[in-house]
């Protein structure tokens, strides 16, 4: 019987090893666990992954209540992208639905990244209410949430999602101290032909005015700069296609308030 050498044997070891260790691969894919944000602020969530090791490609998709969250922008995190890579931002604003996909640029090897790398971040305005509650899943809309090799092979994977709770008690929400700057409730509110909204500023500044829908729609958006004091600004019902409520939505700097709006088609 033939022996083998000691280079040999550890040669087999590493093999087996490196074997076993693939078979044990699961790439874990995740959320912030709870999440707590203040109505009317804008907040980041990153999704990060583990066990991200020799990966070829990847699609993930994250879904969302639109009436809660409205889509601001997504940002690629610790992967190099290129034109078979990017995010389908299609139904971000109007469905809550936003889709990432990556191939790797070398056909030779796939990519390992240390884990806890952010893969991708996507930053949302709260337009929800105090108390409101949404998930940020993982889903297969718009594309397939799933990592493979080169070969192709899918590879087995885990993904954990959030809860997003909607903190805050007042009709008027701020992300900073409401003494800088304030949005009074509409008159009339509800409304059939056109209403007023008050705003007061402490100090003058570029102020940024939307008003959306509930599946976060942009319908009216007005750049001005506002002198400091209370400023009149008249709404149109020419805006609003049907009955329903809307949202106001005032940036003033760093600041941020808004206030519901329900108009009535007569």
């Amino acid at each position: 019987m033939k022996r083998i050498t000691v280079k040999q044997f550890m040669l087999c070891l590493a093999l087996v090893v490196s074997f076993l260790n693939a078979k044990a691969q699961v790439v874990s894919c995740y959320l912030p666990s709870d999440i707590a944000v203040d109505a009317g602020s804008t907040f980041t969530v990153d999704v990060r992954v583990d066990s991200f090791i020799d990966v070829g490609g990847l699609g993930i998709s994250v879904n969302w209540d639109p009436t809660i969250l409205l889509f601001k922008e997504a940002s690629n995190g610790g992967l190099e992208l290129n034109e078979l890579s990017g995010f389908n931002e299609v139904k971000a604003e109007s469905e809550g639905k936003l889709g990432f996909g990556w191939v790797a640029s070398s056909a030779v090897t796939g990519i390992t990244l240390p884990d806890s790398t952010v893969l991708f971040s996507i930053s949302f305005d709260v337009i929800g209410a105090p108390q409101d509650t949404t998930s940020l899943r993982f889903t297969d809309d718009p594309i397939f949430s799933e990592f493979y090799t080169l070969e192709p092979a899918i590879l087995p994977a885990t993904f954990s999602g959030a809860f997003v709770n909607v903190t805050g008690t007042s009709n008027t929400y701020y992300n900073s101290a409401p003494e800088i700057i304030s949005l009074y409730p509409p008159v009339p509110n509800p409304f059939y032909e056109n209403t007023l909204i008050k705003i007061d500023l402490q100090k003058a500044a570029q102020t940024s005015i939307k008003i959306i829908d509930q599946t976060g729609r942009l319908l009216y958006e007005d750049q001005q700069f506002l002198s400091a004091g209370l400023q009149n600004i008249p709404i149109s019902k020419e805006i609003f296609n049907q009955s329903g409520t809307y949202y106001c939505l005032l940036n003033a700097n760093e600041f941020r308030v808004m206030q519901k709006l329900v108009f009535i088609d007569r």
